[in-house]
């Protein structure tokens, strides 16, 4: 089997653009990726359909470079947006952030620079006073949206691991997680995942 060290090369399915997300399809070529979903790394030429194209994998270390779908602001977060591109904002309210912009964009085929995030984010939340009391911890993860899903489990003080007795939702507030578990009780650690 042969490994890869740096970015990978596929043949393209469609014409892609310098610095778009790509995918994969069924077949492994690479395709612009949608607006939700798996992407597996950032075209570093534009290439026509047929042609080879090197990917950058995904979460490859250091920054990479990225076409904006609209307006995004310096340090904001960016989310994934149809034909290989980001936005500053989920598709429908739904989904975790990809990386945050290391400078503003100013529209539609802006290239960025990206930090890019990995895919699944975690919280340590440590439950208070009140929390014990409502049988529930609202937890701000920091995203600023809500992710698609989220689990978490409990460390009590006596250090024993258990999952929370009730469901974990998304209240309304942006990227608060709510953790229900009617044995919660001060001092209580929270491993919040989400994804």
């Amino acid at each position: 089997m042969k490994y890869h060290d740096g970015n990978i090369t596929l043949i393209a399915a469609v014409d892609i653009p310098q610095f778009a997300r790509v995918s994969r399809n069924a077949s492994g070529q690479a395709t612009l990726a949608p607006g939700s979903g798996h992407w597996i790394g950032v075209a570093q030429s534009s290439v026509a359909a047929g042609e080879p194209v090197a990917v950058q994998p995904r979460l490859n270390g250091g920054t990479v470079p990225m076409i904006a779908a609209a307006a995004i602001p310096n340090n904001g977060h960016v989310f994934e947006r149809g034909s290989g591109k980001i936005g500053p904002a989920p598709i429908n309210g739904v989904g975790a952030p990809i990386g945050r912009a290391m400078q503003a964009a100013s529209g539609d085929n802006a290239v960025i620079e990206v930090v890019e995030l990995p895919a699944a984010t975690h919280t340590i939340y440590t439950a208070s006073a009140g929390d014990d009391t409502a049988n529930q911890a609202d937890i701000d993860t920091g995203l600023g949206v809500n992710p698609t899903t989220a689990f978490a489990l409990i460390r009590s003080t006596a250090g024993v691991i258990r999952v929370p007795t009730g469901a974990v939702s998304f209240p309304g507030s942006a990227g608060v997680v709510r953790v229900v578990d009617t044995g919660l009780a001060v001092n209580e650690v929270i491993l919040l995942m989400t994804f």
